[in-house]
Protein backbone atom coordinates (compact mmCIF):
# COMPACT_ATOMS: atom_id res chain seq x y z
CA UNK A 1 0.00 0.00 0.00
CA UNK A 2 1.55 3.71 -1.19
CA UNK A 3 0.63 6.09 1.56
CA UNK A 4 1.09 10.11 0.65
CA UNK A 5 4.71 11.27 0.86
CA UNK A 6 3.43 14.25 2.66
CA UNK A 7 3.88 12.76 5.84
CA UNK A 8 6.71 12.11 8.35
CA UNK A 9 5.80 8.03 8.23
CA UNK A 10 4.19 8.18 11.62
CA UNK A 11 0.72 7.25 9.58
CA UNK A 12 3.08 3.87 8.64
CA UNK A 13 4.60 3.80 12.26
CA UNK A 14 0.83 3.42 13.40
CA UNK A 15 -0.56 1.45 10.83
CA UNK A 16 2.42 -1.35 11.05
CA UNK A 17 2.46 -1.42 14.60
CA UNK A 18 -1.83 -1.64 14.89
CA UNK A 19 -1.34 -4.62 12.38
CA UNK A 20 1.61 -6.05 14.18
CA UNK A 21 -0.41 -5.93 17.49
CA UNK A 22 -3.00 -8.33 15.63
CA UNK A 23 -0.50 -10.64 14.83
CA UNK A 24 1.33 -10.75 17.96
CA UNK A 25 -1.92 -10.64 20.15
CA UNK A 26 -4.50 -12.96 18.79
CA UNK A 27 -8.05 -11.77 20.22
CA UNK A 28 -6.66 -8.10 21.86
CA UNK A 29 -9.18 -5.16 20.48
CA UNK A 30 -7.16 -2.21 19.79
CA UNK A 31 -10.09 0.46 20.46
CA UNK A 32 -8.93 2.28 17.43
CA UNK A 33 -9.82 1.90 13.83
CA UNK A 34 -7.79 2.77 10.78
CA UNK A 35 -9.27 4.29 7.88
CA UNK A 36 -7.28 3.82 4.72
CA UNK A 37 -8.68 6.84 2.12
CA UNK A 38 -7.51 7.99 -1.15
CA UNK A 39 -9.32 9.02 -4.26
CA UNK A 40 -6.85 6.60 -6.74
CA UNK A 41 -7.54 3.04 -6.73
CA UNK A 42 -5.16 0.39 -7.23
CA UNK A 43 -2.53 1.49 -4.45
CA UNK A 44 -3.17 -1.32 -2.43
CA UNK A 45 -6.01 -0.63 0.02
CA UNK A 46 -7.80 -3.45 0.00
CA UNK A 47 -3.90 -5.47 -1.04
CA UNK A 48 -3.08 -5.18 3.04
CA UNK A 49 -6.20 -7.07 4.26
CA UNK A 50 -5.82 -9.81 1.60
CA UNK A 51 -2.30 -10.28 2.90
CA UNK A 52 -3.86 -10.10 6.69
CA UNK A 53 -6.50 -12.14 5.61
CA UNK A 54 -3.05 -15.38 4.95
CA UNK A 55 -1.33 -13.89 7.55
CA UNK A 56 -4.33 -14.46 10.79
CA UNK A 57 -5.82 -16.74 8.98
CA UNK A 58 -8.51 -16.17 6.68
CA UNK A 59 -11.49 -17.57 9.14
CA UNK A 60 -10.18 -14.74 11.56
CA UNK A 61 -10.76 -12.12 8.68
CA UNK A 62 -13.87 -10.61 7.74
CA UNK A 63 -15.57 -8.16 5.06
CA UNK A 64 -18.71 -6.29 5.02
CA UNK A 65 -20.05 -3.06 2.85
CA UNK A 66 -22.59 -0.56 3.51
CA UNK A 67 -25.99 -2.84 2.55
CA UNK A 68 -24.88 -5.57 5.11
CA UNK A 69 -24.48 -3.48 8.08
CA UNK A 70 -27.53 -0.78 7.28
CA UNK A 71 -29.21 -4.49 7.37
CA UNK A 72 -28.83 -4.77 10.97
CA UNK A 73 -27.17 -8.40 11.00
CA UNK A 74 -24.08 -8.34 12.91
CA UNK A 75 -23.71 -12.13 13.07
CA UNK A 76 -21.09 -12.54 10.73
CA UNK A 77 -18.71 -10.25 12.88
CA UNK A 78 -18.60 -12.96 15.53
CA UNK A 79 -14.85 -14.40 15.99
CA UNK A 80 -13.77 -12.09 13.26
CA UNK A 81 -9.96 -10.47 14.51
CA UNK A 82 -10.02 -8.35 11.65
CA UNK A 83 -12.92 -6.55 9.42
CA UNK A 84 -12.91 -4.45 6.38
CA UNK A 85 -15.64 -2.11 5.18
CA UNK A 86 -14.89 -1.54 1.97
CA UNK A 87 -15.92 2.23 0.54
CA UNK A 88 -17.05 3.26 3.16
CA UNK A 89 -19.21 6.71 2.05
CA UNK A 90 -21.76 8.45 5.06
CA UNK A 91 -24.23 9.72 1.87
CA UNK A 92 -26.08 6.68 1.99
CA UNK A 93 -28.79 5.27 4.07
CA UNK A 94 -27.83 6.11 7.20
CA UNK A 95 -26.67 9.81 8.20
CA UNK A 96 -22.93 10.57 9.39
CA UNK A 97 -24.52 10.84 13.37
CA UNK A 98 -25.85 7.40 12.99
CA UNK A 99 -22.74 6.21 11.64
CA UNK A 100 -20.84 7.25 14.39
CA UNK A 101 -23.39 5.78 16.54
CA UNK A 102 -22.84 2.47 14.88
CA UNK A 103 -18.97 2.38 14.74
CA UNK A 104 -19.07 3.37 18.28
CA UNK A 105 -21.10 0.23 19.33
CA UNK A 106 -19.21 -1.93 16.78
CA UNK A 107 -16.04 -0.96 16.57
CA UNK A 108 -14.45 0.27 19.91
CA UNK A 109 -16.23 -0.93 22.82
CA UNK A 110 -14.93 -4.06 24.89
CA UNK A 111 -18.38 -6.45 23.86
CA UNK A 112 -20.85 -5.62 21.33
CA UNK A 113 -24.46 -6.38 20.64
CA UNK A 114 -24.84 -9.63 18.15
CA UNK A 115 -27.86 -9.27 15.75
CA UNK A 116 -28.86 -12.84 13.91
CA UNK A 117 -32.44 -13.53 11.89
CA UNK A 118 -34.29 -15.44 13.77
CA UNK A 119 -32.96 -14.90 17.48
CA UNK A 120 -32.69 -12.76 20.40
CA UNK A 121 -29.72 -10.66 20.64
CA UNK A 122 -26.79 -11.41 22.72
CA UNK A 123 -23.59 -9.58 24.13
CA UNK A 124 -20.42 -11.23 23.41
CA UNK A 125 -16.52 -10.24 24.10
CA UNK A 126 -15.35 -7.96 20.74
CA UNK A 127 -12.42 -8.87 19.22
CA UNK A 128 -12.78 -7.46 15.91
CA UNK A 129 -10.35 -4.71 14.56
CA UNK A 130 -11.81 -2.43 11.91
CA UNK A 131 -10.37 -1.01 8.68
CA UNK A 132 -12.11 1.08 6.96
CA UNK A 133 -11.22 1.58 3.04
CA UNK A 134 -12.50 4.22 0.63
CA UNK A 135 -11.62 6.45 -2.25
CA UNK A 136 -13.95 9.05 -0.96
CA UNK A 137 -11.66 11.15 1.43
CA UNK A 138 -14.09 13.73 2.96
CA UNK A 139 -15.46 11.53 5.32
CA UNK A 140 -18.51 13.08 7.35
CA UNK A 141 -17.84 11.08 10.52
CA UNK A 142 -15.07 12.47 12.59
CA UNK A 143 -15.56 15.45 15.63
CA UNK A 144 -12.75 17.32 17.10
CA UNK A 145 -13.17 15.12 20.31
CA UNK A 146 -12.62 11.78 18.71
CA UNK A 147 -9.47 10.06 19.23
CA UNK A 148 -10.60 6.21 18.16
CA UNK A 149 -10.22 6.64 14.43
CA UNK A 150 -7.43 7.24 13.13
CA UNK A 151 -7.14 8.54 9.59
CA UNK A 152 -4.44 7.84 6.74
CA UNK A 153 -4.22 9.02 3.56
CA UNK A 154 -3.33 7.22 0.53
CA UNK A 155 -0.57 8.44 -2.52
CA UNK A 156 -2.63 10.80 -5.41
CA UNK A 157 0.59 9.97 -7.60
CA UNK A 158 -0.43 7.55 -10.28
CA UNK A 159 3.02 6.62 -10.95
CA UNK A 160 2.78 4.63 -7.96
CA UNK A 161 -0.63 2.65 -9.33
CA UNK A 162 1.49 1.00 -11.47
CA UNK A 163 4.12 0.14 -9.63
CA UNK A 164 1.64 -1.49 -7.03
CA UNK A 165 0.24 -3.36 -10.12
CA UNK A 166 3.81 -4.79 -11.03
CA UNK A 167 4.04 -5.96 -7.56
CA UNK A 168 0.54 -7.51 -7.74
CA UNK A 169 1.67 -9.55 -10.86
CA UNK A 170 5.07 -10.46 -9.81
CA UNK A 171 4.34 -11.23 -6.14
CA UNK A 172 1.26 -11.80 -4.36
CA UNK A 173 -0.80 -13.36 -7.26
CA UNK A 174 1.71 -16.02 -7.92
CA UNK A 175 2.92 -16.37 -4.57
CA UNK A 176 0.59 -15.01 -2.00
CA UNK A 177 1.89 -17.76 1.07
CA UNK A 178 5.03 -16.37 0.19
CA UNK A 179 4.08 -12.92 0.54
CA UNK A 180 2.01 -13.25 3.85
CA UNK A 181 4.42 -15.41 5.50
CA UNK A 182 7.39 -12.06 4.53
CA UNK A 183 5.18 -10.21 5.66
CA UNK A 184 4.47 -11.94 9.29
CA UNK A 185 7.87 -12.38 9.85
CA UNK A 186 7.98 -8.53 9.77
CA UNK A 187 5.33 -8.18 11.95
CA UNK A 188 6.20 -11.01 14.67
CA UNK A 189 9.57 -8.20 14.69
CA UNK A 190 7.86 -5.13 15.54
CA UNK A 191 8.19 -3.96 19.15
CA UNK A 192 4.56 -2.59 18.81
CA UNK A 193 4.29 1.01 20.92
CA UNK A 194 1.03 0.61 22.42
CA UNK A 195 0.61 4.04 23.47
CA UNK A 196 0.78 5.32 20.08
CA UNK A 197 -2.04 2.93 18.93
CA UNK A 198 -4.35 3.28 21.29
CA UNK A 199 -5.59 6.83 20.61
CA UNK A 200 -5.61 8.80 17.07
CA UNK A 201 -3.49 11.48 16.92
CA UNK A 202 -4.11 14.44 14.49
CA UNK A 203 -2.40 14.94 10.68
CA UNK A 204 -3.53 16.83 7.55
CA UNK A 205 -6.62 14.51 6.58
CA UNK A 206 -8.09 14.61 10.20
CA UNK A 207 -7.90 17.97 10.66
CA UNK A 208 -9.70 18.85 7.01
CA UNK A 209 -12.59 16.26 7.65
CA UNK A 210 -13.02 17.54 11.36
CA UNK A 211 -13.41 21.04 9.57
CA UNK A 212 -15.51 20.03 6.85
CA UNK A 213 -17.63 18.79 9.40
CA UNK A 214 -18.53 21.73 11.40
CA UNK A 215 -21.95 23.72 11.01
CA UNK A 216 -21.71 27.32 10.17
CA UNK A 217 -21.93 27.94 14.41
CA UNK A 218 -18.98 25.98 15.40
CA UNK A 219 -16.84 28.05 12.22
CA UNK A 220 -17.98 31.12 13.48
CA UNK A 221 -17.14 30.07 17.22
CA UNK A 222 -13.64 28.69 16.00
CA UNK A 223 -12.95 31.99 13.72
CA UNK A 224 -10.28 34.27 14.64
CA UNK A 225 -13.53 37.03 14.19
CA UNK A 226 -16.15 35.56 16.51
CA UNK A 227 -14.83 37.36 20.10
CA UNK A 228 -16.58 35.23 21.66
CA UNK A 229 -14.48 33.17 24.49
CA UNK A 230 -14.67 31.22 27.61
CA UNK A 231 -17.01 32.60 30.12
CA UNK A 232 -18.41 35.41 27.80
CA UNK A 233 -21.72 36.55 28.78
CA UNK A 234 -24.24 38.58 26.72
CA UNK A 235 -27.82 38.68 25.64
CA UNK A 236 -28.94 35.55 23.11
CA UNK A 237 -30.20 38.39 21.37
CA UNK A 238 -26.58 39.61 20.86
CA UNK A 239 -24.86 36.18 20.34
CA UNK A 240 -27.15 36.17 17.36
CA UNK A 241 -26.49 39.62 15.65
CA UNK A 242 -22.54 39.51 16.45
CA UNK A 243 -22.93 35.89 14.63
CA UNK A 244 -25.29 37.22 11.61
CA UNK A 245 -22.70 40.47 11.11
CA UNK A 246 -20.00 37.47 10.75
CA UNK A 247 -21.62 35.52 8.78
CA UNK A 248 -22.66 38.18 5.81
CA UNK A 249 -18.95 38.94 5.82
CA UNK A 250 -17.71 35.13 6.10
CA UNK A 251 -17.30 32.98 2.69
CA UNK A 252 -19.45 30.61 4.61
CA UNK A 253 -22.80 33.09 3.64
CA UNK A 254 -22.36 32.60 0.06
CA UNK A 255 -22.39 28.52 0.40
CA UNK A 256 -24.94 27.94 3.34
CA UNK A 257 -28.54 29.38 4.23
CA UNK A 258 -28.58 29.45 7.83
CA UNK A 259 -32.31 30.27 8.93
CA UNK A 260 -33.03 32.07 12.62
CA UNK A 261 -34.64 28.57 13.64
CA UNK A 262 -31.43 26.66 13.18
CA UNK A 263 -29.51 29.59 14.77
Amino acid sequence: MILTNNYDNKEFKFLMHWLAALYQTPGINLLTNVWLLGEVEGLGKGTIVTIMGYVLGREFVGKLNQTEIEGGWNDHLVGKQLIEINEFDTSGKMSPKAWGLWIKSHTIEPEFKVRQRNTTSYYVPHIGNFIITGNTVDQRIADKNDRRNQFIQTSGDLWWTTFATKLQLSFLIPAPERVAAGFAYILDHVQVDHNLIKRAFVNEIRTNIVSNNKNVVEEWLDSDDSLIGRGFLTATKCFEEYFTDWYKKSATGSRETVTKTTW
